[in-house]
C-alpha cells in the first residue's frame, strides 16, 4: 500500500502532466508513493502519449503510475474525484 497517492488532472495537457509525473518520481518519497493520471476526456493527442510514456516508464521498471479515462470531460473538481475513487494511498495529494 502507498504512502501518498498523488493525483494529476490532465485536460489537453499531456506533456505538461508528464513533466509533473518526472517531478514527483524524483522525489525522496518515489518509491512509496502512486501516480495516477486521470484523463478528462481529452480531445487531442494527451491519451496517445501518456500512455506511451507510461509505457515506457514500466519498460524502465517504473510500475507506480496509472492512467484513468473518463468518459466524459467531467470538469475539475468531478474529475479529481475519479482520482480519488482508484486512490490507494494513506495520504492524497491533489495536482
Amino acid at each position: 500500500m502507498p504512502l501518498l497517492s498523488a493525483v494529476i488532472l490532465n485536460y489537453r495537457t499531456g506533456r505538461t502532466a508528464w513533466k509533473c509525473v518526472e517531478a514527483l518520481c524524483k522525489q525522496t518519497i518515489a518509491d512509496k508513493m502512486e501516480i495516477l493520471i486521470v484523463d478528462n476526456h481529452s480531445d487531442d493527442d494527451s491519451i496517445g502519449y501518456l500512455q506511451n510514456r507510461v509505457r515506457a516508464a514500466r519498460e524502465a521498471g517504473t510500475t507506480n503510475i496509472r492512467i484513468i479515462e473518463t468518459p466524459a470531460n467531467c470538469g475539475f473538481g468531478a474529475g479529481n474525484s475519479v482520482g480519488i475513487r482508484y486512490a490507494l494511498g494513506e495520504y492524497l495529494l491533489i495536482i
